[in-house]
């Protein structure tokens, strides 16, 4: 599943406040991973953006079933390894 796609993450800052980019809809215990865990005062996730890969669930969401996971074209996991790159790229642009 999700085999050479290219998934193109950014992120930016302004001040207090970091950004990251996800072109796909991310679940929300991933987008609050990111919030809690960012080094930035506020931390704003923004989906569908520069394409639209659909649902990429985390690791719940694929034990819990539904549509969102028989949408999704990626491999259970993909979510939480996509949450520690965003978290990367937050600490390399506040340093």
């Amino acid at each position: 599943k999700g085999a050479g796609k290219d998934i193109q993450m950014a992120a930016l800052s302004m001040g207090p406040v970091g950004i990251v980019f996800a072109p796909y809809e991310m679940y929300d215990t991933n987008g609050m991973q990111i919030k809690e865990r960012s080094p930035f005062e506020m931390t704003l996730v923004c989906c569908y953006t520069n394409n639209a890969f659909g649902y990429i669930p985390s690791e719940v969401g694929f034990k819990n079933g539904g549509y969102e996971v028989d949408a999704c074209t990626f491999a259970a996991g993909t979510g939480e390894i996509l949450v520690e790159e965003y978290l990367r790229l937050l600490n390399e642009i506040r340093n």
